[in-house]
């Protein structure tokens, strides 16, 4: 017997075999003593790492790996192949939860410093009342929006079954909180008061809620539910407003500093006389500034050059459209009148093109030749300026948070019972 010394994971003297044992039975000797899965020793013989050819259907033995007498061997723990996926699989983990956090925090500071929503949703805090929050500083507005965000995805995801997920999102979600001073009415509700107020129709959780605001009162609780109806109804109009008026401003673009435009300003400035078109383009080069913009309008020389800015853009959308422009048009013989006319009606490239030949004053031979030269050669496509450039983000993980927050006058809030 030949002893060996081991340091590492377990020390002490070995004594093996050299002629007989193979590195695989030492290892397994070693993790044996030390507690340790084999696959997840190492053995370190005069600074090389051991290594058995699991390949070879005579696996060398340790005299043939250069192991003598009384040689040091230095076991060292690396991860095993399960503990290495495990820890893959935390750090994708890590990685999904760090992209949640960056996507609430991005959408809680877009909705808040007055730009224009890029998305199709519009988010906006509610008291329980069904009133709009304001908070003093937008860290306030932020944190508490992150907040509600990152609470309604922890619910998600207890509802998918990921339990450790959830409780860090709701861990994040308690530090959002934190940074605000929220206030939380604790009141428990009898079964009996609850039983007669959802006897009436409501759900459990609307019921339980009413009651906590009205201080346990059945009348005032189901006038407060009724209300709520009306209120829902009236909120699931005013979203619809809302989206239009995102949807006007998408059209008018952006001033300068990313701003949309401001509707108020330009309701003010059409009360006033001006054309929609007109004013919120002078409110977009004056970012909102609605003195400057007022002048502007009644300056004849920048009102007439902001005409033709909004009529050149009008037309090149309408080009965009069709996949036609008036200057093809004029190339093939038409009038730049006529022409443009045609552009304004709309329709299809073939119909603008049908419509024009048909006209007394065109040129059908002029026209049908270069007609059909355009036709094989393909339209061009413009672009206008101004127009609402998307900032970086992560677009996915965005639109998934959001679609955990609730919509449509739903109400979030923790039960706490």
């Amino acid at each position: 017997m030949t002893k060996l010394k081991v340091a590492g994971t377990w020390g002490g003297i070995l004594e093996v075999e050299l002629d007989n044992w193979t590195l695989t039975m030492l290892r397994d000797e070693v993790a044996n003593r030390s507690g340790l899965d084999p696959e997840s020793i190492k053995l370190i013989c005069a600074g090389k790492i051991l290594k058995a050819d699991d390949g070879d259907d005579d696996p060398k033995t340790l005299a043939q790996l250069g192991i003598k007498e009384n040689s040091k061997i230095l076991s060292s723990r690396g991860a095993a192949p399960d503990e290495g996926k495990a820890i893959m699989a935390e750090e994708e983990r890590s990685r999904r939860l760090s992209r949640l956090k960056a996507a609430a925090t991005a959408l809680s500071k877009r909705h808040v410093d007055g730009s224009l929503p890029m998305e199709d949703y519009n988010i906006e805090l509610e008291d329980q009342g069904g009133q709009q929050v304001k908070f003093g500083s937008e860290t306030d507005q932020s944190a508490t929006m992150m907040g509600l965000m990152l609470h309604a995805k922890a619910k998600s995801l207890i509802e998918t079954g990921l339990y450790v997920d959830a409780l860090e999102v709701l861990a994040m979600a308690e530090e959002s909180f934190l940074l605000c001073d929220p206030k939380i009415l604790e009141l428990q509700i009898p079964d009996e008061t609850l039983s007669v107020v959802m006897g009436m129709g409501f759900h459990e959780k609307d019921a339980k809620r009413a009651l906590r605001l009205n201080n346990k009162d059945i009348a005032t609780s189901v006038d407060f539910l009724i209300e709520e109806r009306a209120k829902r109804a009236q909120k699931h109009k005013d979203d619809l407003q809302r989206q239009k008026e995102i949807f006007e401003q998408k059209t008018y673009g952006v001033t300068l500093m990313n701003k949309a435009v401001d509707m108020q300003m330009l309701d003010r400035l059409v009360l006033i006389g001006y054309a929609r078109d007109l004013a919120a383009e002078s409110l977009r080069r004056h970012e909102n500034d609605f003195q400057k913009a007022l002048d502007a309008l009644t300056s004849p020389e920048v009102n007439s050059s902001i005409q033709v800015y909004i009529e050149s853009r009008k037309r090149k959308r309408q080009e965009q459209q069709v996949g036609i422009t008036v200057d093809e048009l004029v190339s093939m013989g038409f009038e730049r009148g006529q022409a443009t006319s045609a552009l304004e009606v709309g329709g299809k490239r073939e119909d603008i093109i049908q419509r024009l030949l048909s006209s007394p004053a065109a040129n059908p031979g002029t026209a049908s030749a270069s007609g059909s030269a355009f036709t094989e050669n393909g339209g061009a496509t413009s672009s206008t300026n101004h127009e609402i450039v998307a900032e970086a983000k992560d677009s996915e993980m965005e639109d998934d948070t959001a679609d955990e927050i609730p919509s449509n006058g739903e109400v979030e809030e923790r039960d706490l019972e």
